[in-house]
């Protein structure tokens, strides 16, 4: 009982349990200033049972008797309908007022987790790896190009201010397009260039625009999915197989181990298959991740996601010296 599955399936109850009571309260409200609508909600009630026996009885009759049912109770729906707009009465309010209506806090439609029960998973996962307070201050607004130098960097052939314009412009138009975007995106490069930051920043705009987003890092990830094949985070699993866009922070991070290895091969071509995207960040360079990964991963990774080199100078260092 402590997975945080059934954590939020306890709440949901109590959701259910309050609203419910909100209801009686608002109807026994009703009914003392309007008794005529206590006497159709009866009369509803009871013209039911009594039609639906006279079909039993009369099954000649019953197209007749149904006919009959269904005109009478769309008079009293009406006629109560009527008296609450005089009173100043939404049509809604002597219903249960659920906060989602598609599955009435229930987490589930037809045996299917529902949205706002997938976003319940989400917000507790962004509790965990403190993402939520993150995504206040890294964000598109608050991306500064001007920590980024506008003199040649090495070898490249842009600056790294260029550069970082480009790559920034990409990930706003991932945003904008990401319904009809077939790549991922591949973000590589040393540490303190920005990489997480730009991730947070299209996590933010995605969420925004009610696509589900899990961003963790690569160990958190491999340990996740550990967990799952125990049985002990099944529902977390199923996230990160089934959401919009998974974020794969610090690649290369995680423990050098074959079941690391699989579990990344699992992840990357799962939802290859199934054609939902990713983001993946690493601070190797693509030699580093070549002699890293085997070929399986490293073909995925190259033939599927979109590479962007991050260079510069750390602009963590600049943070602290602007400071």
């Amino acid at each position: 009982m402590n997975s945080p599955l059934n954590k939020i399936l306890t709440e949901y109850q109590k959701k259910r349990d309050t609203a419910f009571k909100d209801y009686l309260l608002r109807r026994e409200q009703v009914y003392k200033k309007i008794p005529r609508i206590r006497e159709i909600d009866e009369e509803i009630s009871s013209i039911g049972i009594e039609k639906i026996n006279e079909a039993f009885r009369l099954p000649e009759k019953c197209d007749l008797i149904l006919d009959e049912l269904k005109k009478r109770l769309e008079s009293l729906k009406k006629e109560k309908y009527t008296i609450m707009k005089t009173h100043g009465l939404p049509q809604d309010y002597l219903t249960v007022q659920y906060e989602c209506k598609d599955c009435q806090d229930t987490g589930y439609v037809n045996g299917t987790m529902c949205h706002c029960l997938k976003q319940a998973l989400i917000e507790n996962l962004y509790d965990l790896s403190h993402l939520r307070n993150i995504l206040q201050y890294e964000n598109f607004e608050n991306f500064d190009l001007s920590l980024y130098s506008d003199l040649p960097f090495g070898d490249y052939p842009k600056s790294p201010r260029k550069n970082m314009e480009n790559i920034y412009l990409d990930c706003i138009r991932f945003v904008n397009n990401f319904s009809n975007v077939k790549e991922s995106l591949f973000f590589y490069g040393n540490s303190g260039l920005g990489k997480t930051f730009l991730s947070h920043c299209i996590a933010k705009d995605l969420i925004e625009r009610g696509y589900t987003v899990i961003y963790q890092t690569v160990p958190n990830l491999v340990e996740m999915l550990r967990k799952a094949a125990f049985g002990e985070a099944s529902e977390e699993a199923e996230l990160i197989n089934g959401c919009d866009l998974l974020i794969m922070d610090d690649l290369g991070t995680e423990p050098a181990t074959a079941y690391s290895e699989q579990v990344i091969f699992n992840i990357i071509n799962s939802r290859l298959l199934s054609e939902k995207k990713m983001l993946i960040s690493t601070n190797f360079n693509l030699e580093e991740v070549v002699n890293t990964y085997p070929e399986r991963i490293c073909s995925r990774i190259f033939g599927n996601f979109r590479l962007y080199a991050f260079y510069g100078e750390d602009i963590r260092l600049k943070k602290v010296k602007v400071i």
